[in-house]
């Protein structure tokens, strides 16, 4: 028999995360993780079974020779709500359209990806082995754009 770890509710907006942890619908607790303009993303990014926080930041002090800017992945991987030097940071230097996260290599944890248009066909970059670091970035082609948004990762 699993383990009951249901799904809660939460919401983010400009750095500030509400989530309803005890699952009532109750007061929710606030936490600081992120700044204005920040995206959210959440996984399993320890393995221990419950989603951690995370955002994702487009870099745009930094200009790619395809004129887009790279994303940055900040994770909350101690899962302790604070940005600390437990945490997880992964610039990808790759043109991005969407971010991702998911299991990719089935070892129990979630791992981040990015995938971006390249002339109708999507150009899928993620972090297979999910050490968060640019190297062990792979890229893989599959899927054929048929409408915006067409791009989904998830376990089929």
């Amino acid at each position: 028999m699993g383990v009951n770890n249901p799904s809660k509710v939460g919401t983010f907006l400009n750095g500030v995360w509400e989530l309803d942890t005890q699952g009532d619908g109750g007061a929710a607790d606030q936490i600081f993780f992120g700044l204005p303009g920040d995206m959210p993303i959440v996984g399993d990014w320890d393995g221990s079974g419950f989603d951690e926080i995370g955002v994702v930041r487009t870099l745009t002090n930094i200009n790619l020779p395809d004129g887009h800017h790279p994303l940055e992945f900040i994770l909350d991987s101690d899962g302790n709500g604070t940005f600390d030097s437990g945490d997880a940071v992964l610039s990808l230097a790759r043109a991005a359209t969407r971010s991702y996260s998911g299991d990719w290599n089935g070892a129990g944890k979630t791992e981040v990806g990015v995938v971006r248009n390249n002339n109708n066909t999507l150009v899928w970059s993620l972090d297979y082995n999910g050490d968060f670091r640019e190297p062990a970035v792979q890229s893989a082609i599959h899927g054929v754009l048929l409408r915006p948004g067409a791009g989904h990762a998830n376990r089929w």
